[in-house]
């Protein structure tokens, strides 16, 4: 496909073909962070060093990242004038010190007011990392991660592997939620209720946003947890909110 017109003067053509070149390796997208608790994610390839994009004490409360392996919290506060003082408070509360986000997680913002998060680097972490024959796949329980590409909880439930119930739906975890800042409600989504048909019923009943209803997708920017089983069992019931409610309230700052 011919993308450039020979008419075109060569500084210009360098130019355009500079920032397609970076197009593809680079996805440019900033996040709009809230006061409150923001649920959000590294999409891209590179890790985000926190303390270097988050470090601004009048925009930041605090920042949290869930460690699966260790069911522990990683925890920052730029309100700590040293390493030193954020180590102490953070081993005292049984927290890890959190300085990086890799390619693939979710984490929280606190925020004490409005600000925007610098876009990451690198291309697109897309949810095939996530898929159960990578290395990268999730590991069992709850897992706190994000993505880069834009689809919809019922595309990443059949992207990330081929678990079949009894009726031949494809169920790969229990369920999946994402925080929705402005309106204090969580969004819901399972594959088993939607294999049943009534996924939105249980979410309207039981207060959750309804991903489809609402309009919205995963992708860049957006962090969201998933329950991932250690067993063939995939029901779903409104306890699985809990775990992840309580996740928020218990963080303390």
């Amino acid at each position: 496909m011919k993308i450039l017109s020979t008419t075109l003067h060569k500084p210009i053509a360098f130019v355009f073909s500079l920032f397609f070149v970076l197009s593809i390796h680079s996805v440019f997208a900033q996040t709009a962070i809230t006061p409150g608790w923001n649920l959000v994610g590294n999409g891209y390839g590179n890790p985000i060093a926190i303390s270097n994009v988050l470090s601004n004490k009048s925009q930041v409360i605090s920042v949290w990242k869930w460690d699966n392996s260790k069911s522990s919290w990683a925890f920052y506060s730029p309100s700590y004038n040293t390493f030193s003082d954020l180590t102490t408070y953070a081993s005292g509360q049984g927290y890890q010190v959190l300085s990086t986000v890799n390619p693939g997680e979710g984490f929280w913002i606190n925020a004490a007011q409005a600000f925007t998060l610098a876009a990451g680097t690198g291309a697109v972490y897309n949810s095939s990392n996530f898929n159960f024959s990578s290395s990268t796949a999730m590991a069992l329980g709850w897992n706190l991660i994000s993505i880069g590409d834009t689809i919809t909880p019922s595309q990443f439930n059949a992207n990330i592997g081929s678990n079949k119930d009894t009726t031949g739906h494809t169920i790969n975890f229990t369920s999946l939620w994402a925080w929705d800042n402005i309106n204090s409600k969580w969004f819901f989504y399972a594959p088993s209720l939607e294999a049943a048909g009534t996924l939105t019923q249980f979410a309207t009943t039981n207060g959750y946003e309804d991903f489809t209803a609402s309009g919205k997708s995963l992708g860049l920017g957006l962090g969201f947890w998933v329950n991932n089983p250690n067993s063939s069992s995939y029901s779903v019931t409104n306890n699985n909110s809990v775990a992840v409610t309580s996740a928020v309230i218990t963080v303390g700052m």
